[in-house]
């Protein structure tokens, strides 16, 4: 049985700082075709987008008849540099649409927000990330380094044990890589099973900027298939091992890390609250008739 969860907490905004050396693009990591194709504008599907966000650059849009080109001119000139900042991209699109253009905002991952932000991030092509020296953003790193170090998850592993400490070497068929957020998302982390996996799944993790300024809305998308059906559905929801029980502990588990620096514990729950360790309780039945006290 196939089910896709999105859920959704909010985090403190957290950046990856420290890395190894000597420091490696993540294209280094991938294969020699792989790169060749990147690199060829002709054959790399990528510049399809390119050439759709282009054209809805210059397209009016929503209640105020604008368009890109009408506030921001020609993107060659006015993007260059933008998408190499600290930004969220896809949120400042939004924030232009919504705002400025009165349009309805994109939804997650449409041809029109993957065009319009591929677009842009094609101006700043080879252009070096930079990350402002303002207090917030020192103040954002700093998080992030000490969740970046962090054992958590099931596995207690932590981000720089796989990417500080062990990159180059092979994960299944894949390079692991420094983590550098070069030719993908850098707000989207995704997986995928390989063989015979016990419990085959996909998914993807999302950073987006929360409504209000409140922080980072952090949201999993989950699709997998329980051996033996709504009969194995149903026998780990009663023992907590269902995916969607994990992922929950597991967002709720980070968000406290990222907002505290830990874990709540307690007496009851020394390693956290987990679903597997919650008392499973009997649903209430109607007294009998004369009984109580």
């Amino acid at each position: 049985m196939k089910r896709l969860l999105a859920l959704a907490f909010l985090a403190g905004t957290a950046l990856a700082a420290d890395r190894p050396t000597p420091l490696k693009s993540g294209v280094e990591f991938t294969g020699a075709d792989a790169r060749a194709l990147q690199a060829d504008e002709f054959a790399n599907p990528g510049m399809l987008w390119v050439a759709r966000g282009e054209k809805l650059w210059s397209e009016p849009a929503g209640i105020a008849g604008k368009s890109c080109a009408d506030c921001h001119g020609d993107a060659v000139k006015s993007m260059k540099g933008v998408a190499a900042r600290a930004v969220n991209l896809e949120g400042r699109i939004e924030n232009c649409r919504t705002e400025h253009q009165q349009a309805r905002a994109f939804e997650p991952e449409s041809q029109g927000l993957l065009s319009l932000s591929a677009y842009v991030a094609f101006q700043s092509r080879g252009m070096p990330i930079s990350v402002p020296g303002t207090a917030d953003v020192v103040a954002s790193v700093e998080r992030g380094r000490a969740i970046y170090h962090r054992r958590m998850g099931q596995m207690n592993l932590s981000c720089s044990q796989c990417h500080d400490d062990h990159w180059g070497r092979k994960l299944a068929a894949e390079t692991v890589s420094q983590g550098h957020p070069n030719g993908f998302p850098a707000y989207r982390l995704s997986w995928e099973s390989v063989g015979d996996a016990d419990v085959p799944n996909s998914g993807s993790v999302w950073f987006t900027d929360a409504p209000g300024d409140r922080g980072t809305e952090v949201r999993v998308e989950l699709d997998y298939e329980l051996p033996g059906g709504r009969f194995a559905e149903a026998l780990s929801r009663l023992f907590g091992e269902q995916p969607r029980q994990q992922v929950e502990d597991d967002l709720r588990r980070f968000k406290q890390v990222a907002e505290t620096g830990e874990v709540v514990r307690s007496e009851g729950s020394p390693e956290g609250t987990r679903a597997a360790a919650q008392a499973r309780q009997r649903e209430a039945q109607p007294m009998a008739a004369g009984g109580g006290e």
